[in-house]
């Protein structure tokens, strides 16, 4: 590909030298960048990609998209544009031959249950003989091929790289989960979205959005798009509003809640043994699947899936036959022990209200929660998180999760805060795995054990370090030594 045909429409502000180089690929990661590369100098919040510009020329790159302008070589093409971060994204989707037009995107955005929801359809999907492309929180799935991602929506040139394999692998159905990040950072602007979902919003991310205001904007701007179709939880209050505040007249939206009178239904939920039951516009589903929220993240892949067109006899029984997400209400057998050992990602107030309310709705014995709260994030939902578990569990063990750069002592501190407002009972153990161990210690008969906030991680991040930590090989680990 020409440079010129990467940029064909793009608003550029000036250029210097010549745009017939022939380009190998783009980049904003001078460390990454090759020979035939065009590099683009983006001003992060920690580091500026302009410090980095001689770097990239010396690892082979022939241009060079920038702000501002700098000491020039003159076998360079220097580039200048408003906002790099755009220009990126609109030259990744050229350079991939725009491939988020040529099969349906469907984005799903949300404080919680956006994973959950993504899994759900493409069982859906699936079950109707489609093949489905998933871009999100556990990575990227491509036919039986897995891509690592280090964030649940990646960089626009990951994106648009990832998405043209799909296509090439004859994908018909991308499902990505779309973060407020993404989409306040210009990742997702030359996507193509058909449809696009809303789970809910709650508090979370307040470390990077100024308000709740704030990131419902930011999750607002996905439904900005020119979409076919969107499904959104209107017993959600943001959900409401957005419903309300969107064009109906230029795209089909299917509202759905269990208090709404806008659009589809949710009644008649009951939990018969371990099937769960309900009815959604009037024909009933049943699922193996635990707890009421989950019932909201099963109605809008169901709603989505009406939309693109799959039969109803198809769509019940894939939902007979959905199986728990990794690190979602995940159930751990445990050998010679009648404890319910569940993990889950639950991080947010919210996601932990609403794991706890369905875990003590099925409960045989005891509820004991585990858990520990984000370092370098949102200060203000660890008393509520707190205040949350002593309200619900018959016993809580506070510990660490990821700390990052903050001391763990001081996060507890602020869990217990929130814990000592309650009449719940507690106890504090720093070390996660130890922290395990003792609450696997408690557990007696029937009781059951939440493991909350890690989820799918597989590592805790400490200090700039990550260090390994599986919870599931860990329980099964002292299940073992202690069972």
């Amino acid at each position: 590909m020409k440079l010129r045909e990467l940029f064909r429409e793009a608003e550029i502000i000036d250029i210097i030298g010549s745009l017939d180089a022939d380009i190998k690929g783009i980049c904003c990661d001078s460390r990454i960048c090759k020979e035939g590369h065009v590099f683009f100098a983006i001003s992060g919040f920690e580091q500026d990609g302009h410090q980095y510009i001689d770097q990239a020329i010396e690892n082979g790159a022939v241009a060079i998209v920038r702000t501002r302008k700098q000491e020039e070589c003159q076998e360079i093409t220097y580039i200048d544009v408003k906002d790099t971060r755009k220009s990126l994204s609109y030259a990744a989707s050229n350079f991939f031959n725009n491939p988020t037009q040529k099969l349906k995107v469907i984005g799903i955005t949300g404080t919680n249950g956006k994973t959950s929801t993504t899994f759900y359809l493409r069982k859906i999907l699936e079950s109707y003989g489609r093949k489905v492309g998933i871009i999100g929180t556990l990575g990227a799935y491509c036919n039986k091929e897995y891509i690592n991602l280090v964030n649940t929506t990646p960089e626009s040139v990951r994106i648009h790289e990832i998405i043209r394999k799909m296509l090439d692998s004859d994908i018909e159905y991308v499902l990505m989960e779309v973060s407020p990040h993404s989409l306040e950072m210009d990742r997702v602007d030359d996507v193509s979205f058909y449809g696009a979902i809303f789970t809910n919003l709650t508090r979370d991310h307040l470390d990077f959005h100024k308000d709740m205001d704030d990131y419902f904007n930011a999750k607002k701007k996905l439904f900005d798009f020119k979409l076919k179709s969107s499904v959104i939880n209107v017993d959600d209050a943001y959900g409401h509003r957005l419903y309300h505040e969107l064009n109906c007249s230029q795209q089909k939206i299917y509202a759905f809640g269990e208090k709404t009178n806008i659009g589809s239904k949710i009644s008649n939920f009951k939990t018969v043994g371990n099937i769960s039951y309900f009815d959604l516009n009037n024909i009933t589903f049943s699922t193996t699947l635990l707890g009421k929220f989950i019932i909201f993240n099963l109605s809008a892949a169901i709603l989505m899936s009406i939309d693109l067109g799959v039969p109803i006899e198809y769509i019940k029984k894939a939902v007979e036959e959905i199986k728990p997400v990794v690190g979602r209400m995940d159930r751990i057998e445990v050998k010679n022990s009648n404890l319910t050992i569940i993990i889950d990602y639950a991080h947010t107030p919210d996601g932990l209200e609403n794991v706890l309310t369905s875990l003590t709705n099925h409960k045989g014995g005891k509820l004991i929660t585990l858990f520990g709260c984000d370092g370098d994030r949102d200060k203000e939902k660890r008393p509520l998180m707190g205040k949350i578990s002593g309200e619900y569990s018959d016993y809580t063990v506070i510990t660490s999760d990821n700390p990052r750069w903050e001391d763990p002592l001081e996060i507890i501190e602020d869990i217990v805060s929130g814990i000592s407002e309650t009449n719940g009972l507690y106890e504090v153990v720093p070390d996660r795995l130890e922290a395990i161990r003792r609450a696997m210690l408690i557990g007696k008969g029937y009781d059951t054990i939440l493991i909350a906030g890690k989820g799918h991680e597989k590592h805790q991040l400490v200090k700039g370090e990550k260090i390994d930590f599986d919870e599931r090989q860990i329980v099964e680990k002292i299940a073992r030594e202690i069972y």
